[in-house]
């Protein structure tokens, strides 16, 4: 009796182990290729890191593929992926996840493996988020970190020229500060820029900020030859006609050559501790009668297209937007979150008002039109263009129409392609 009791007992102890623990065996492994500046690895690490231990039966690998952006980028992530290289997940940006998605088809739509009681539309992520990771209907990537643009001023500068320490409420106020801040040599050249359209992070934006649009989402064609755009245009001549083709960048704000410029939250940590330099931050203006908004950039993660598990995988896209792993990646990083809850967090909790200013931008920030960003894409379109007409190549009206016809050419193909998916 004693002998049957010891069996039942160990069969019972071993159903309990078998059931309560998860073997090596049964684990689900994702492979993610983050690819970050190296800086970011660590957080990224431990929010990895805590989806591991909160999801026994998954065990995501996290790898580390190098920085981020440009065409670089791309290309090495094109080339893996050309080559059989197939990981679970990529972080990427949203306009190279669109691009992957029409290029290749090798992003997989979220959607067909997300969960039923999943709505992507109802997740608390800025407007931004659910416009940019998305072709028409398609959801290509998940929101992931985020970028808030603002004006940043100089603000010994603005003291100096007795303007005071105000923001400007309209492109035309802009305007006035940059004359006032602009210090001519005896011979007429710019000694000191206050301010110029060109070199800003913001270029084809400034259409958005007189009202106009280059891209009509509905029949996938560009529309540049808008009146708005023109007067934008001429707007941008008039500074190369005042203070030369030269804007403004980075580099010339920190050593105080330039006394405003329009960049993102990622510059401001840099700025911070730069020796001798007071600046303020403002929300970038408009034309007047155009309604204020801001631009925002964001990165996101996909999901591969021949991943072994999507439904794991997508289950690591919906634990990375939550607020708590939103806030560990902004608490070690300083990197805009997307989450809404923890950005109204973090704006109650910032001391630095220029902080608070851009964490304002994030809910009224849009986006490009996709591949903006791809090679031979909107945005060389439009550089090319505005480096004619600021060595007078081109007039504005001539500038506008080759963006135009430029631009269709390139959209031509994904024309096509957007009457055979559907995207529209």
């Amino acid at each position: 009796m004693k002998h049957r009791m010891l069996i039942i007992l160990l069969s019972v102890c071993l159903l309990v182990g078998y059931h309560g623990t998860v073997t090596a065996s049964e684990v689900v492994e994702l492979e993610f290729w983050f690819g970050e500046n190296a800086q970011f690895n660590e957080a990224m690490q431990a929010i990895v890191d805590e989806f591991n231990k909160a999801n026994p039966g998954i065990k995501v690998n996290m790898v580390a593929i190098g920085g981020i952006g440009g065409e670089a980028y791309y290309e090495k992530i094109r080339t893996r992926l050309a080559g059989g290289m197939v990981p679970d997940l990529v972080n990427m940006g949203t306009w190279d996840a669109q691009q992957f998605f029409v290029d290749g088809g090798w992003i997989q739509d979220i959607r067909e493996v997300i969960g039923d009681n999943v709505r992507l539309q109802d997740l608390d992520v800025i407007p931004l988020g659910k416009d940019d990771c998305r072709v028409g209907e398609y959801w290509v990537c998940m929101p992931f970190r985020g970028t808030a643009v603002g004006l940043y001023m100089n603000a010994t500068h603005l003291d100096d020229a007795g303007v005071g320490r105000t923001e400007p409420a309209t492109l035309a106020d802009l305007d006035v500060l940059a004359r006032k801040l602009t210090i001519f040599s005896p011979t007429g050249q710019v000694q000191r820029l206050g301010w110029h359209p060109v070199g800003n992070n913001w270029g084809l934006e400034w259409f958005f900020s007189f009202g106009g649009n280059y891209f009509d989402s509905s029949t996938w064609q560009p529309t540049f030859e808008r009146p708005e755009n023109l007067q934008a245009l001429r707007w941008i001549n008039s500074y190369g006609e005042l203070y030369g083709k030269t804007g403004v960048h980075i580099n010339r704000f920190r050593d105080q050559t330039n006394s405003m410029m329009v960049d993102s939250s990622t510059r401001l940590n840099m700025l911070i501790n730069t020796p001798d330099l007071d600046f303020i931050i403002a929300p970038v203006p408009a034309a007047a009668g155009v309604e204020r908004f801001s631009m925002g950039w964001l990165h996101g993660v996909a999901i591969i297209k021949g991943s072994k598990h999507p439904k794991e995988a997508a289950k690591f896209l919906l634990h990375i937007i939550d607020p708590k792993m939103q806030m560990l990646w902004y608490n070690m990083t300083y990197i805009m979150p997307v989450n809404m809850t923890t950005i109204r967090e973090a704006a109650i909790k910032a001391t630095d008002p220029r902080l608070r200013v851009l964490f304002n931008q994030l809910p009224i920030s849009r986006t490009d039109p996709p591949f903006t960003y791809a090679p031979g894409g909107m945005r060389t379109i439009y550089n090319n263009a505005i480096n004619k007409m600021l060595d007078k190549v081109l007039t504005p009206e001539a500038a506008l129409a080759e963006m135009q016809r430029e631009a269709s050419l390139f959209y031509a193909p994904f024309y096509e392609r957007a009457w055979q998916l559907n995207w529209r």
